[in-house]
C-alpha cells in the first residue's frame, strides 16, 4: 500500500515528537508499505527550512528524511482531480475548510488511491469527508 505523509506529521517524524510517530512509520515499513510524500510536502517543509535562522540545519535533516520516502511530483492529472473534487463539493453546497495545499495534496491521494496518513484528528475528519482512506497515528496505538 501506498501511505502519503501529510507536511505536519513529517514535521513530527523529523523531530520525532511525539515518538509513537517513529514506530508507526517503522512498522509500515517492515509491512511492505510505501511512504510517498508530495513535491507539494516537500516544497512546503523546504521553504520552511529555508526561513529558518537554522536553514542549513533543517535543510540536512529535510533531506535525510526525504531519502526514506518516495517524492512524488504533483502533475496535470493531480490538478483536474483537486478541481474535480473542490467543484464537486462546492455544487454539494459543502464548502471544503481545509487549505488549498491540504486539498491538492488530498486530491493527490484521492485520484492515485493512497491512503493518508495524519497525527491531526481535525485533518483526519477532513480527509474522511473528501473519501480518502485515512489512517490516524495521533495516538500511539492508532485510536
Amino acid at each position: 500500500m501506498k501511505i502519503a505523509l501529510d507536511a505536519a506529521t513529517v514535521i513530527k517524524l523529523i523531530a520525532y515528537d511525539p515518538p509513537h510517530l517513529r514506530d508507526c512509520m517503522d512498522e509500515a515499513l517492515e509491512r511492505g508499505d510505501s511512504l510517498v510524500m508530495s513535491s507539494l510536502v516537500l516544497h512546503d517543509l523546504a521553504y520552511a527550512a529555508l526561513s529558518s535562522d537554522r536553514a542549513a540545519r533543517k535543510l540536512a535533516q529535510l533531506d535525510a528524511f526525504i531519502a526514506q520516502v518516495e517524492v512524488v511530483p504533483w502533475t496535470s492529472e493531480d490538478a483536474l482531480t483537486a478541481a474535480r473534487l473542490r467543484a464537486d463539493h462546492e455544487k454539494a453546497g459543502r464548502l471544503l475548510q481545509a487549505d488549498p495545499g491540504e486539498i491538492f495534496c488530498a486530491a493527490q491521494a484521492l485520484g492515485r488511491g493512497w491512503a493518508v496518513i495524519s497525527c491531526d484528528r481535525q485533518r483526519d475528519v477532513t480527509n474522511r469527508m473528501l473519501g480518502l482512506t485515512a489512517i490516524d497515528w495521533s495516538a500511539p496505538d492508532g485510536d
